[in-house]
């Protein structure tokens, strides 16, 4: 009764149209089925491998025994054992974020103009 196309099933009959205007639209929406069926699917892995990319900063700090890791662009936080660890934890975690979260959420958390220094200060 129904094919799975493109991702999402579509439940057709085969009916016989009366009007000239009905006949038209099966006659499109069986070319728009059969173009979906014909177009290649990219698999998830490499649909994620040609993805964009973007640059982010990474603050990691030590804390106790191990190292937390920040990016201020998004305010996430992850943590690691070592430098490296907390840098890959914080990479997944972003990652994990822009699979996830919508554009509109992407839009309201980042922060585009993140400046890293260092300050001289006068203490004691």
């Amino acid at each position: 009764m129904g094919e799975p196309v493109g991702g999402v099933t579509i439940y057709m009959e085969r009916v016989q149209a009366r009007c000239l205007h009905c006949r038209r639209l099966f006659n499109v929406v069986g070319r728009m089925i059969d173009a979906a069926e014909r177009e290649p699917r990219i698999p998830a892995d490499d649909a994620r491998r040609t993805s964009m990319t973007r640059q982010l900063t990474a603050i990691i700090e030590r804390e106790g025994d191990g190292y937390v890791s920040l990016c201020p662009e998004l305010d996430i936080a992850s943590q690691g054992a070592t430098v490296n660890e907390a840098r890959d934890n914080l990479q997944e975690a972003l990652e994990l974020f822009f699979e996830a979260a919508s554009p509109t959420e992407i839009d309201r958390r980042l922060h585009n103009e993140v400046y890293v220094t260092r300050v001289e200060v006068a203490v004691g």
